[in-house]
């Protein structure tokens, strides 16, 4: 693709995208280059700095890239990465810790709502007159039991 068209595409691409397109870009010339270097002659020498200086140019690129760029990723994330684990699995763990803790507290609101009807029973058995101010002061909420 020549340079003028791929200015084109990129123009219409959002940074990320844009950023993801030119790390695939990376990664071809990495492995362009891999396979250059491990078949290596001496006469490949300059075909080695041609994909060493291109390798250099669209890492610069990249770089350029990061300032256009406002979405923030997580260093678990990177950490994962780093540690050879899928991201997804990250996100899985995330997800599963989130609705376990919702459990939790949907379990300790669920308790403290019976004991407000429990406590309004037994107070509305010892002072009624006090029950009955309360509760027209504070009408019972209706909850969602789902």
């Amino acid at each position: 693709m020549a340079s003028s068209e791929s200015q084109e595409v990129y123009a219409s691409q959002s940074p990320c995208d844009h950023a993801e397109a030119k790390l695939k870009e990376i990664i071809d010339n990495l492995f362009e280059l891999g396979i250059t270097v491990q078949d290596f002659q001496a006469e490949s020498g300059s075909v080695v700095q041609s994909r060493i200086n291109n390798l250099v140019t669209k890492l610069t690129q990249l770089d350029e890239l990061k300032d256009a760029i406002d979405d923030t990723v997580p260093l678990d994330v990177f950490s994962c990465i780093e540690e050879g684990k899928n991201p997804d699995l990250l996100t899985r763990d995330i997800v599963d810790q989130t609705a376990a803790e919702n459990q939790f507290t949907r379990g300790k609101m669920e308790t403290m709502q019976k004991f407000q009807t429990l406590l309004l029973n037994k107070l509305g058995q010892i002072l009624p007159e006090e029950a009955e101010a309360y509760r027209s002061i504070h009408p019972p909420k209706n909850h969602p039991s789902s």
